[in-house]
């Protein structure tokens, strides 16, 4: 919570001093930004919701194409969507890759 109100605050306080009127070390919060921690926040896109398009697109290509066509769909539909993040939810599902 500390760390999202810094982010958010960074373009009007400096980071230093955000810092230290919380209780929180500038080092560690680089740190904690560096360490991916919101990446569940950043996504746009829960798994669940991208699972469908896979499965949407993998049985519209007829169950035969592998991840790197799979994940060119979401894209045509303007969803961002990491190649790595597609292949390791069809792997998970057991999809031919």
């Amino acid at each position: 919570m500390k760390y999202a109100f810094v982010r958010r605050s960074k373009p009007v306080w400096a980071i230093c001093g955000l810092c230290r009127a919380l209780p929180v070390s500038v080092s560690r919060n680089y740190e904690h930004r560096a360490s991916g921690v919101d990446i569940a926040q950043r996504r746009h896109l829960s798994d669940e919701a991208l699972l469908v398009h896979i499965s949407i697109a993998y049985a519209d290509k007829g169950g035969v194409y592998g991840w790197p066509r799979i994940w060119r769909q979401p894209r045509r539909e303007a969803m961002r969507v990491g190649k790595l993040r597609v292949q390791q939810l069809m792997q998970k599902q057991r999809y031919a890759s």
